[in-house]
């Protein structure tokens, strides 16, 4: 029980993180072919002005960190889980 929970865990957090970091970066590079610059502080684009870069962990350090917590969560659960299973 505990490696399944351990697995959802480790796996889940990234894997939406990650769904949510891919969507974004499908809008900017359709805003860069279209000779556009994306305005990440409005999240739009913008074709009069130039915005720089700022990246993901900058504007999302809550969900990141929060994702990353826990998979590492995941992580000792699922080497709990490991250890216990042998035993």
């Amino acid at each position: 029980m505990i490696l399944r929970i351990g697995l959802i865990f480790l796996i889940f957090p990234i894997a939406i993180l990650l769904g949510f970091f891919f969507s974004e970066l499908s809008v900017v590079n359709d805003c860069i072919r279209g000779q556009g610059s994306f305005d990440y502080v409005r999240v739009m684009c913008d074709f009069q002005h130039k915005h720089s870069f700022v990246p993901y962990f900058e504007r999302h350090q809550l969900w990141v960190n929060g994702a990353m917590g826990l998979s590492s969560i995941g992580l000792v659960l699922c080497v709990i889980g490991l250890y216990k299973g042998r035993r």
